[in-house]
């Protein structure tokens, strides 16, 4: 099977190209614009929003890290997890969050831009969703003698 990326494989496409042809015009003579454009409006929403559509819940299971400036927030979603079987450790640049999930112990690392202040690390878990607040080691000001 050949895939073109995440969401388009040849089946899909040869499904189109199906359907597409199936909608074509049933008269003689050149194709106009419009249905060259709703030929284009169908493969937009087939190919992509649709499959976009069914792919959007499995992105929301992922863990999400933000750079607030500050600091880094991570949300890791740990809903069938009790919050004392998850682990987690941090280093300057490194963050590991570990808990057991339905298929077996997952882990998440997470891997920083900026050093982090490991001892002023917090984590709070809520209704299923892990966070924890990173904040950024400073630098220190070095006087010139």
């Amino acid at each position: 099977m050949i895939v073109l990326g995440p969401f388009l494989d040849a089946e899909a496409i040869s499904d189109y190209n199906r359907d597409v042809a199936s909608k074509l015009p049933q008269r003689s003579g050149p194709l106009q614009f419009g249905d060259f454009e709703r030929a284009f409006d169908e493969l937009f929403e087939d190919l992509l929003i649709t499959r976009w559509r069914e792919h959007r819940r499995q992105a929301l299971d992922r863990a999400l890290i933000t750079d607030r400036g500050p600091h880094y927030e991570v949300k890791v979603p740990t809903a069938a997890a009790d919050p004392n079987a998850v682990a987690v450790e941090v280093s300057d640049w490194r963050l590991i969050v570990r808990f057991p999930g339905s298929t077996g112990e997952v882990e998440n690392t997470f891997n920083f831009q900026h050093p982090v202040e490991c001892d002023r690390v917090s984590a709070k878990w809520d209704a299923g969703v892990l966070l924890i607040v990173l904040p950024k080691k400073r630098g220190r000001r070095v006087e010139i003698e």
